[in-house]
C-alpha cells in the first residue's frame, strides 16, 4: 500500500517595502456643482432610462403579438382535441371489438376443432391493424396539440427594471464630494480603506483624502493594491489546499473501495467452498485452497484495512489543518505589516 505524498504549500504573500514610483495628480475631476445640477452621471442615467423604456415598449409589442398568435393556436387545438376524442372512442371500441372477435374465434376453434371457423377471425384481424394504428396516431396528434395549448402560459412577459440615480454617489456634486471625504477620513485601518466604494481614480481625481500630498495618496493607494493582492493570494492558497485534500481523500476512497471489493469476493468464495467441502479446522494449521483466504486471514485483512484507512484519514486531516494554519498565520503577518505601514503613512 502506497499513497501520494501531500503537496507542500508554503505561503509567500506579496509585501510592500518601497514607495511607488510616480505621483498622481490630485483634484483634476473636481466640479463641485450645486444640488440638482445636470451632471455627467445624471445625464447618463437619463439616457439609460430612455433606452430601457424604448426597449420595453418594443419587447411588449412583440410579446403581445406572439401571445395573440399562441392563443389562436391554443383555441384551435382545444377544438380539434375535442373532436378527436370522439374519434378515439370509436377507434378504441372498434379495437376492443376486433380483439374480442379474434379471441372468440380462436377459442371456438380450439373447443370444436373446426378449422374453418378461423376464417371468421380473418376480417377481425384485418380490422385490427387500422384500429391500432389510429389510436397511435391520435396519441401523437394530441401531444402536438397539447403543446400548442400550453404555449401561451410559457411565454414570459417583459419586465421593466430602471436604475436609480443616487445624488449621494455623484461626486460631481459638491456636497456629495464633501460627504465622501468625511467618510474616507473616518477609515482608520487599511482594510476599511481598501473596502471603500471609491476607485483609485475617484480618490485622486476628487481629492477624497483631503489636502494630503501626492506622495500620501500614492502610498495609500499602493498599500490598498497590495492588500487586495494578499487577500486574493490567500484565496488561491486555500483553494489549492482544499483541492489537494480532495485529491488525497479520493485516492484513499478508491483504495478502500478496491480492498472492500476484494474482501467481498473472498468471503463469497469462502462461503461457497465451505458449503461444497466442509472441513474440520486443525489447530495451529492455516487452511487455504488456491487464492481463497481463510476466515482467520480475512478477519486480519479487514482489521488491517480499517486501521490503515483510519490512520490515512487522520494523516490527511492533520496535514490539511496544519497547512490551513500556516496559510492563515502567514496571511495575518502580511496584513499586520501592511496595516503598520498604513498607520505610519498618516
Amino acid at each position: 500500500m502506497s499513497f501520494s505524498i501531500p503537496k507542500t504549500i508554503i505561503p509567500n504573500y506579496t509585501t510592500c517595502d518601497t514607495l511607488p514610483s510616480g505621483l498622481p495628480q490630485i483634484g483634476t475631476a473636481i466640479k463641485d456643482l450645486p444640488p440638482g445640477a445636470e451632471t455627467a452621471a445624471k445625464k447618463a442615467h437619463s439616457t439609460t432610462v430612455t433606452k430601457l423604456r424604448e426597449q420595453f415598449v418594443s419587447d411588449t409589442e412583440r410579446y403581445n403579438h406572439a401571445l395573440n398568435n399562441a392563443k389562436v393556436r391554443a383555441d384551435a387545438a382545444e377544438k380539434v382535441i375535442s373532436n378527436e376524442r370522439w374519434k378515439k372512442v370509436a377507434a378504441i371500441t372498434a379495437l376492443v371489438a376486433t380483439i374480442i372477435g379474434i379471441v372468440g374465434a380462436i377459442v371456438t376453434t380450439a373447443i370444436t376443432g373446426t378449422l374453418p371457423l378461423l376464417a371468421i377471425a380473418i376480417p377481425f384481424t384485418i380490422a385490427l391493424v387500422p384500429s391500432s394504428y389510429y389510436t397511435h396516431i391520435f396519441r401523437l396528434k394530441v401531444s402536438d396539440l397539447e403543446n400548442d395549448i400550453a404555449a401561451p402560459k410559457q411565454l414570459q412577459a417583459p419586465t421593466l427594471h430602471l436604475p436609480t440615480y443616487y445624488p449621494s454617489d455623484d461626486l460631481d456634486l459638491k456636497q456629495s464630494r464633501i460627504d465622501a471625504q468625511n467618510a474616507m477620513a473616518a477609515k482608520s485601518t487599511l482594510q476599511q480603506f481598501a473596502n471603500s466604494p471609491y476607485s483609485p481614480e475617484q480618490i485622486t481625481g476628487y481629492a477624497l483624502l483631503g489636502d494630503k500630498s501626492p506622495a500620501y495618496y500614492a502610498r495609500c493607494l499602493k498599500l490598498t493594491e497590495i492588500f487586495n493582492t494578499v487577500v486574493a493570494e490567500k484565496e488561491q492558497y486555500t483553494a489549492t489546499a482544499k483541492s489537494e485534500k480532495t485529491k488525497l481523500k479520493r485516492e484513499l476512497e478508491s483504495w478502500k473501495s478496491k480492498e472492500d471489493s476484494f474482501i467481498n469476493s473472498q468471503e463469497w468464495a469462502l462461503a461457497n467452498r465451505e458449503i461444497v467441502r466442509p472441513r474440520k479446522p486443525v489447530p495451529g494449521v492455516i487452511h487455504a485452497v488456491g487464492n481463497v483466504l481463510t476466515r482467520f486471514q480475512l478477519d486480519n485483512r479487514k482489521s488491517e484495512i480499517a486501521t490503515n484507512y483510519a490512520k490515512r484519514s487522520a494523516d490527511i486531516q492533520t496535514w490539511y489543518s496544519q497547512t490551513m494554519q500556516n496559510i492563515s498565520s502567514a496571511y495575518d503577518k502580511a496584513i499586520s505589516s501592511l496595516e503598520r505601514q498604513f498607520a505610519a503613512a498618516a
